[in-house]
């Protein structure tokens, strides 16, 4: 029995460590002073990457923003893919958004793309975009959020919405 639970705890240590403690941070870099604020500290874990984060740098002035006045901010998102054997978004990174039924469409994404080596060849992959302010507000405020960038169509977990509302917070600090 205990080594079932010693399995079961050690299993959940791999897969589930992202989850734990997932929210906001502050990132300030040493070097230069630059603040960027991202919205979750596991964008890696030791199976895979995280799917989906935002992040937005501070200009050194300070961010000042109001939720009154949204088209000011614009946030950088990126989808990320690591570990996949072949390309997944080399040729179509179309995204859109799919807020309760309301269509979000991402005009421009930006595709990224190498190959590594973890236990065989992999491949990484990150499709970054620029969403508004006002955008980012109608997917919090949506029940459910769907996506589909290239082929492939997915629901945000509400673990990563709680991210997303976290950032949110940390944002408007």
């Amino acid at each position: 029995m205990r080594k079932i639970v010693f399995v079961w705890g050690l299993v959940f240590l791999i897969f589930c460590v992202d989850i734990v403690n997932a929210q906001a941070y502050r990132e300030v870099d040493r070097f230069t002073g630059d603040v960027t604020i991202y919205s979750t500290k596991h964008r890696i874990n030791l199976t895979r990457a995280r799917a989906l984060y935002f992040f937005i740098p501070v200009p050194k002035e300070g961010l000042k923003i109001q939720e009154e006045n949204p088209e000011e901010l614009l946030i950088r998102g990126c989808f990320q893919e690591w570990g996949h054997r072949r390309w997944r978004y080399l040729e179509n990174h179309n995204l859109v958004f799919l807020a309760d039924g309301l269509s979000i469409i991402i005009n421009e994404t930006e595709h990224r793309g190498d190959m590594g080596a973890f236990g065989g060849s992999k491949i990484a992959e990150y499709v970054y975009f620029t969403i508004s302010w006002s955008d980012f507000l109608k997917l919090l405020n949506a029940e459910k959020i769907e996506y589909r960038i290239g082929a492939y169509e997915r629901k945000i977990k509400p673990g990563v919405i709680e991210e997303m509302r976290s950032f949110k917070d940390e944002v408007l600090k």
